[in-house]
């Protein structure tokens, strides 16, 4: 399966700006929007933010660096099923007014995983703290990933896959987080 598009930031020390970020975003497929007083040059993290998209329905993301600032990004994500790796830091997000939150805050490490499901297009809020390291793998499986496969889905996916904002979390064993870091490694290899 081969990458259709891949974009991001390719230097550790490059700045990842809210209209790189943008870019990205829409590059992508997300409709994103930050708070509306942030100027595009507004420096959101250092480090690396990174978006391929493949063209079976595949999307993989990743982040791995400093937040710069304290925000908040507002996005429209659509139907897709997502798994997150977490492998250091913490993450908060707002979907559809709901709070969720990833890892551990004040600089602990806490490797974990989470899957969701989203039926139909759902408000996602990403809040931001400068000064926090995240480093962390996000793959999104859209509806034509799951058409595009040639055998019978467990009874329990197509469930969980059914239920808009279902929610998996979970500590992910050692060869995940081998293989969350390996999809992480090329990108700051790159920047070397």
């Amino acid at each position: 399966m081969a990458s259709n598009r891949s974009w991001g930031a390719r230097n550790r020390d490059k700045p990842v700006l809210v209209s790189e970020i943008e870019r990205l975003s829409k590059l992508s497929g997300y409709q994103s929007a930050w708070h509306s007083d942030l100027s595009p040059e507004c420096v959101v993290m250092g480090g690396e933010f990174a978006l391929h998209q493949f063209s079976d329905g595949l999307r993989v993301h990743v982040t791995s660096g400093v937040e710069n600032s304290d925000l908040t990004a507002r996005f429209t994500v659509g139907p897709a099923l997502t798994i997150f790796i977490l492998l250091e830091g913490y993450v908060a997000f707002t979907i559809d007014g709901e709070i969720w939150e990833l890892g551990a805050d004040e600089g602990v490490n806490v490797e974990t995983g989470l899957i969701w499901s989203r039926t139909h297009d759902t408000k996602v809020e990403r809040h931001t703290r400068r000064g926090r390291h995240v480093s962390k793998v996000g793959i999104t499986l859209e509806p034509e990933w799951f058409e595009n496969l040639d055998l019978v889905l467990p009874t329990a996916l197509v469930r969980f896959r059914e239920r808009h904002l279902a929610q998996l979390q979970w500590c992910p064993s050692p060869s995940t987080l081998r293989n969350a870091r390996d999809i992480i490694r090329p990108i700051e290899t790159a920047k070397l």
